[in-house]
C-alpha cells in the first residue's frame, strides 16, 4: 500500500477549497472583531451570526478518479 497522503492533501487544497470564500469569511470575521473591540463588549461567537445559510461550493470539473 502506498502512502498518498501528500497527493490527497495537495488535491484538497488546490481543487476542493474555495479560497475566494475563505478570504471573504476571514475579512468578515476580522471586521466583526474590530467592531466588537470598538464597542468595548465581547459577545459569544455565533455559529451563523446573520442567520445566513453557509455556502457550499462544489467544483464540477473535478475528476474523482484523481483523488482515489
Amino acid at each position: 500500500m502506498q502512502n498518498r497522503r501528500a497527493e490527497y492533501i495537495n488535491t484538497f487544497m488546490e481543487k476542493l477549497v474555495s479560497w475566494e470564500t475563505v478570504s471573504t469569511r476571514l475579512e468578515s470575521a476580522i471586521a466583526r472583531a474590530v467592531q466588537r473591540e470598538q464597542e468595548g463588549t465581547e459577545t459569544e461567537d455565533e455559529e451563523n451570526p446573520d442567520d445566513e445559510v453557509p455556502e457550499v461550493y462544489l467544483d464540477s470539473d473535478i475528476d474523482v478518479s484523481e483523488v482515489d
